[in-house]
């Protein structure tokens, strides 16, 4: 079944009538810097636009292929402490590969399919090979009062990190509150758009089948959930850099006919690096009904930026779970470079060396990056473990990582990446335990 879903999915991106290289038109939704050839130009119509700034023809649909490779090595101590736990002490992996395909159809319509190969940790050292379904959608300029839609497989509109796509994150892994409470990848519609003459503030609102896993294992049914979020820039200077970014955004989800899987109820202890995580875990009862509330706060100014986000979810029953969780980090650019911002999904986006390794008339040393980042997760509900809330067995208490990067960009889609990782899980009634971990990617996308 996976050999066929690998070579049936090949088959229809070589199956292509017309290719556009990255060298005749641009980036998709997550890149809209200035100087690329092609983009979102704004809400309301998908413009898509040659090198010499002329306009495509809308007649002839545009088709290139997409793909990254990240090559990662992960070393990483036991936990000790309270509660001792092995955990792998190195991992060589071809981490998190895509394939796929993306272009417009007509010049209001964006499609984009790709397919993920990624290693999953089942517990106690144990992994699997998965073939994962990344996005998959299709992205409509209606024209109409109620926006934009999307609708296939893809983000939910929560969380400012979790719309960044892993390949432009300062750090190899998105936060731990992040993967815990910030839904990823659903089947869904969804309508967006930005008020009228107001690009800096936009909304975002859909319903999605929230309790699916990406790799087809979990055929769960009466699964549901609305996501909603609202963006807005109080200000923003595209020529200098400098922005304030503000948002809120909220989630009403229902696990479905199975226990709830990652992103939709299950909270875990995880480690921001590789797959790691600690016993520390709370996974929600079938048809159980929760919410999750989201805050962001970001802010550049040029080469620096700060960005943080604040997580709460609650259950909807007699017995309420609490939990919490929140992340601040902080990116600076020693060669004085700066991340771009995406003002069509309200996130950070990909980083353009001024002077990169290769290519261009103006090579140098690339870009260099420092970034730091604090994240924790309140996961120590004593409601947790009354009966008939959760999944047995559950291990209760608080985990926390501090997390420091360095990063080297050759060029604007190749770079390579350190992360020291200090893991600290505090277990209720028990005591607490710690690990540290060293992560290096080589990471790679077109």
């Amino acid at each position: 079944m996976r050999m066929t879903l690998i070579v049936g999915f090949c088959i229809a991106v070589l199956g292509g009538s017309r290719i556009v290289g990255a060298t005749d038109h641009g980036l998709a939704v997550d890149e809209t810097p200035a100087e690329t050839t092609a983009s979102f130009a704004s809400f309301g119509r998908f413009e898509t636009l040659l090198a010499s700034g002329n306009q495509a023809d809308e007649c002839k649909p545009m088709f290139r292929l997409k793909s990254r490779v990240f090559l990662e090595n992960v070393w990483s101590s036991d936990y000790s402490g309270a509660v001792p736990q092995t955990l792998e002490p190195s991992r060589f992996s071809v981490d998190d590969t895509r394939l796929g395909f993306e272009g417009w159809l007509r010049d209001n319509v964006f499609y984009r399919a790709e397919m993920g190969f990624i290693r999953s940790e089942l517990g106690f050292g144990r992994f699997r090979d998965d073939v994962e379904l990344g996005d998959v959608f299709f992205d409509v300029a209606t024209g109409l009062p109620v926006g934009n839609v999307r609708f296939g497989h893809f983000i939910e509109p929560l969380s400012m990190e979790r719309q960044m796509r892993k390949e432009l994150l300062p750090l190899m892994e998105r936060s731990v509150p992040t993967r815990d409470f910030a839904p990823a990848r659903n089947f869904g519609l969804m309508f967006y758009d930005h008020l009228p003459n107001n690009e800096n503030l936009s909304w975002y609102v859909g319903t999605f089948m929230g309790n699916k896993r990406d790799d087809f294992r979990n055929p769960s049914n009466a699964d549901w959930s609305a996501t909603g979020r609202v963006a807005w820039l109080p200000y923003y200077d595209a020529c200098c850099h400098r922005l304030l970014h503000v948002g809120f955004g909220a989630s009403a989800r229902r696990t479905g006919d199975t226990p709830a899987v990652d992103g939709n109820g299950r909270w875990q202890g995880y480690v921001p690096l590789g797959d790691l995580r600690s016993l520390i875990g709370t996974t929600l009862l079938p048809n159980t009904e929760f919410n999750v509330y989201n805050l962001e706060l970001a802010w550049a100014r040029g080469p620096l930026s700060m960005q943080a986000e604040a997580y709460y979810a609650e259950t909807n029953n007699e017995s309420p779970i609490h939990m919490a969780g929140a992340y601040a980090q902080a990116s600076l650019f020693l060669t004085g470079d700066h991340r771009e911002y995406d003002r069509t999904m309200k996130t950070f986006g990909r980083v353009y060396p001024a002077n990169p390794v290769f290519g261009g008339c103006d090579r140098g040393c690339g870009a260099w990056e420092l970034a730091a980042r604090y994240g924790y997760a309140d996961l120590n509900d004593l409601e947790a473990l009354s009966p008939g809330n959760a999944v047995p067995p559950t291990v209760i208490g608080d985990q926390n990582a501090f997390t420091f990067g360095v990063n080297w960009y050759l060029t604007s889609h190749t770079r390579v990446m350190f992360n020291y990782v200090h893991s600290h899980a505090s277990y209720t009634f028990i005591g607490a335990s710690k690990a540290d971990h060293f992560g290096v990617r080589m990471a790679w996308d077109y």
